[in-house]
């Protein structure tokens, strides 16, 4: 993926409390009112970075980051030494999305990320089978786009690769 876009400071950002005693370090850039789009960084542990707000048109998105439990600025950091990694699981990771996303008061939302976050957007079809996900991969890397509709009157699912 390529950076296209200057790396604009966030205008919301916070741990969440997402159980466990894990708190989720979140921000929000670009445009407010923006479409919404969640950025999954890779991993696991690295965090997302202020370059990856370079991925969103900040006059078009709302872009959301997170660092995914235990990663960058998310507590406690699964580096500690008495780091309890019993509850940092792919089904907690998706609990932790939905979370947020019911947090920041997002319908729907584009996610975007690499071989992880390909992974969390493929396991939020089992996981939350109210989200609707269409997929895009990059014809240059292992990175994908996808939208994740939520929805509690429909149940299916859609998946449509295309490369861009």
């Amino acid at each position: 993926m390529t950076i296209k876009f200057p790396a604009v400071e966030p205008f919301e950002s916070g741990l969440l409390d997402v159980g466990d005693g894990h708190h989720v370090y979140f921000e929000c850039a670009g445009n407010p009112g923006g479409k919404p789009a969640l950025f999954l960084h890779g991993g696991p542990g690295s965090g997302s970075s202020v370059g990856a707000r370079g991925y969103f048109d900040p006059a078009v998105y709302r872009a959301v980051l997170f660092d995914q439990r235990g990663a960058g600025r998310s507590r406690p950091s699964a580096s500690e030494a008495d780091a309890d990694l019993s509850t940092n699981t792919t089904a907690h990771l998706i609990a932790d999305i939905e979370r947020l996303r019911e947090h920041l008061e997002i319908d729907r939302w584009t996610v975007l990320g690499g071989v992880v976050g390909y992974d969390a957007r493929i396991s939020l079809r089992s996981e939350a089978p109210e989200a609707s996900i269409r997929t895009r991969p990059s014809s240059r890397t292992n990175n994908f786009c996808a939208t994740h509709r939520c929805s509690t009157e429909s149940r299916e699912f859609s998946i449509t690769a295309a490369t861009t």
